[in-house]
């Protein structure tokens, strides 16, 4: 189990709107792989008895989920409270990392088409070539044991392992993308960062040229004067893209 701090969870309604708000950006941004793909966060639970992770039921696509929708697993037993259903495997994979990682809010599974596709060739790991790789390179980790024989009671837990202390997008071998974080806006903008940096990659490695990869000390400064001119850029992108969204459905 994690030894990091516990994070303190919020209010159930205000976990409900942004989880909502963060499944219809993913869809947006086209992420969505049919009804298979699933996000989560911790929460105050509704009757105010304890710490409760949200999660939609299976069969929703991101573009219908609202606040409503979102069933409550019991955080320890992973009990569901509410009407519908979560897969084992759903249910398995996020209760192994809000258990392993007590510094995460939320938990974000997809296979967005760049991602999962760079995840698709053999030496599948994200190289320090553009501004957007920089910036979360040294938080993302690899899972390459797809082929090996799993038992499906601990694959999850090794999966939440490989994350660690201080990891935050876990790429899957010929499978897909985990993201975690300390709020829900970053998940997304984690989610959001790892398809671009595997869409440009991607397209750079499709000219046939060498890539030209950028030093860890050039990177590591560049991180730097982003992150002192946009300090809460994930908020402001997810509240951007619901901005548009609501705006077009007018």
């Amino acid at each position: 189990m994690s030894t990091l701090q516990n994070l303190q969870a919020r209010d159930n309604v205000i976990v409900r709107k942004e989880l909502a708000k963060a499944c219809r950006a993913l869809a947006w941004y086209e992420m969505q792989d049919s009804v298979t793909n699933h996000v989560s966060a911790i929460a105050k639970a509704k009757d105010g008895n304890g710490i409760v992770v949200l999660i939609a039921p299976f069969g929703l696509m991101w573009q219908e989920i609202t606040e409503d929708c979102f069933l409550e697993l019991n955080k320890e037993t992973g009990q569901v409270i509410g009407e519908g259903d979560v897969p084992m495997v759903t249910k398995q994979m996020h209760l192994a990392a809000h258990r392993r990682r007590q510094d995460v809010e939320a938990v974000f599974h997809a296979h967005p088409q760049y991602a999962t596709a760079l995840c698709c060739v053999k030496d599948f790991t994200l190289r320090r070539i553009h501004p957007t790789s920089m910036a979360i390179i040294d938080r993302v980790v690899y899972d390459r044991k797809m082929d090996s024989k799993k038992d499906y009671d601990t694959e999850y837990d090794r999966l939440a392992s490989l994350l660690g202390d201080t990891n935050y997008i876990l790429m899957m071998e010929n499978h897909g993308v985990i993201t975690i974080a300390d709020t829900i806006a970053n998940a997304f903008e984690y989610m959001y960062k790892v398809e671009i940096a595997s869409k440009i990659q991607l397209m750079a490695a499709s000219s046939g040229m060498e890539l030209k990869d950028i030093s860890a000390a050039r990177a590591e400064k560049f991180r730097t004067v982003f992150a002192s001119n946009f300090p809460d850029v994930s908020e402001q992108h997810l509240e951007a893209v619901n901005r548009i969204l609501k705006s077009s459905s007018k």
